[in-house]
């Protein structure tokens, strides 16, 4: 199958190496770094029975001293740290396989939306993924069987 659609070269060739060591990684202070996807969420939100979720993919970028650093136009560490980010910003948009934001921001909708809360989530940069209903849930209960209704 992948030779048919043309991927068992790029397969061989791709460097696996980096999403091996992301697996079990560890922050400084102890907390364990994972990686969860929209895929992921959207599981959860179907097996909820909930009508929608929403995601919005951030992008990060870390300078040593950045952290004490005034959030300023003075700062020039502070205005590195804004081109970076903003040349991701530009390579998801120029290049589909960029899509790899770093951060993701994920909305778990109870209530369906209305028209008006959908438009404000879009124009905040969120992509709103409606789910299907359950058809299975949409079944009514059999009606109860006369023969067997206690009689009076």
């Amino acid at each position: 199958m992948l030779n048919r659609l043309g991927l068992r070269p790029h397969l061989r060739s791709a460097d696996f190496s980096r999403l091996r060591q992301r697996i079990e990684v560890w922050e400084e202070v102890g907390n364990h770094v994972y990686a969860i996807s929209e895929r992921d969420f959207e599981t959860v939100v179907l097996g909820m029975g909930y009508p929608a979720c929403a995601f919005k993919g951030l992008k990060g970028h870390y300078k040593a001293g950045v952290a004490f650093e005034p959030a300023t136009s003075e700062s020039a560490l502070f205005r590195r740290v804004q081109a970076a980010i903003a040349a991701a910003d530009q390579r998801c948009r120029r290049d589909a396989r960029s899509l790899n934001h770093g951060m993701l921001v994920a909305v778990i909708l109870k209530r369906p939306l209305t028209p008006r809360a959908t438009e404000l989530l879009r124009a905040a940069s969120y992509f709103v993924k409606p789910t299907p209903s359950n058809r299975y849930e949409q079944r009514k209960a059999p009606a109860a069987n006369s023969q067997n209704a206690p009689s009076t």
